[in-house]
């Protein structure tokens, strides 16, 4: 007890709980979540307030439209694709590395690419995630060099006579393109529908 050595260790082990305990203060002050919300009639969703998201035109036929155009890196807003009509010319390399760009598109009559979504489906389709409370198919594949585009088909109330499809290209080396998947896969978990 008449160790300088004790008496220090009991001061720094109190410091030490007392700066765990003020850490703990302040994160539990913060917000939990500071996503932005976007709600459509088709489907609701959460994403980070750096992206940046344009709804889909209204002129779009019901059948095919844009529901909303979401990119991770700063673009114009004239730049985002909100019509079925206008291809988008965000692809490519004009998506800077470990970037995204994600198109969201809702159908509506005729079949769906993937008729069954519960059912496991070969080369690389995976058919068994449930998104929204309700089943979802994935596809990956490799775009120009450097890209990935992932493709979500959604299932909402209503399917197969509406879906909802995702359309990602992920630009960047692989470590960046699977951080970036892993940031929308984070969103698609917010989705819920209407």
């Amino acid at each position: 007890m008449d160790s300088g050595w004790v008496a220090f260790g009991v001061v720094a082990g109190a410091a030490l709980l007392v700066a765990v305990v003020m850490i703990g203060v302040s994160v539990a002050s913060q917000p939990f979540d500071d996503r932005l919300r976007f709600t459509s009639d088709e489907l609701a969703f959460a994403y980070p307030p750096d992206w940046i998201l344009a709804a889909g035109s209204e002129t779009d036929a019901a059948d095919h439209r844009v529901v909303a155009h979401l990119v991770t890196f700063g673009v114009e807003p004239i730049q985002l694709c909100t019509s079925f009509t206008d291809p988008c010319g965000l692809t490519g390399d004009r998506i800077p590395p470990g970037e995204a760009s994600i198109v969201i598109t809702a159908w509506q009559g005729g079949t769906p690419p993937v008729p069954d979504p519960v059912v496991s489906r070969p080369f690389g389709l995976d058919a068994d995630d449930i998104i929204g409370g309700q089943p979802a198919a994935i596809e990956t594949r490799r775009g120009e060099e450097g890209t990935t585009i992932t493709w979500w088909q959604l299932s909402p109330p209503g399917f197969p006579d509406q879906w909802i499809e995702l359309h990602a290209e992920i630009s960047g080396l692989e470590l960046d393109r699977t951080a970036m998947l892993e940031q929308i896969n984070a969103v698609i978990d917010t989705v819920s529908f209407p």
